[in-house]
């Protein structure tokens, strides 16, 4: 989520697989400006209860979102921020280094010192 304009958030829905006590995505879904782009496993895309069909090498534009299938990650792409899943469990979110973030992206906080947040283990 974008905490300084709200302009965008993603919401991802996890569904138990076949293996006792794990999960996976199995939605992604960006809501840019109020509007929702639903990405389901199967590369099944949802536009307001629209199924939208794009094929390997394709590119559409919905609302503001570019929609792009390259065969390995559904990606969408806006000025402010970008997704790209590979259908199964990876999901990247990136913004510009000046976007302030939260949630699912993790805390990306403009001027903070990062001593601290990361730090390098030394084997005894």
């Amino acid at each position: 989520m974008d905490t300084k304009s709200g302009i965008w958030f993603v919401y991802v829905r996890y569904q138990e697989t076949w293996q006792i006590s794990t999960s996976s995505l199995s939605t992604v879904t960006l809501y840019y400006k109020g509007v929702p782009l639903e990405i389901q496993r199967g590369w099944l895309v949802n536009y307001f209860g629209t199924k939208v069909v794009i094929q390997q090498g394709q590119t559409k534009e919905i609302f503001e979102m570019k929609l792009t299938f390259d065969g390995l990650y559904m990606k969408i792409t806006t000025p402010e921020v970008s997704l790209h899943w590979d259908g199964v469990g990876s999901l990247i979110v990136g913004v510009s280094r000046d976007t302030q973030t939260l949630g699912l992206c993790g805390s990306n906080k403009v001027g903070e010192q990062l001593r601290g947040r990361f730090r390098r283990r030394r084997n005894p």
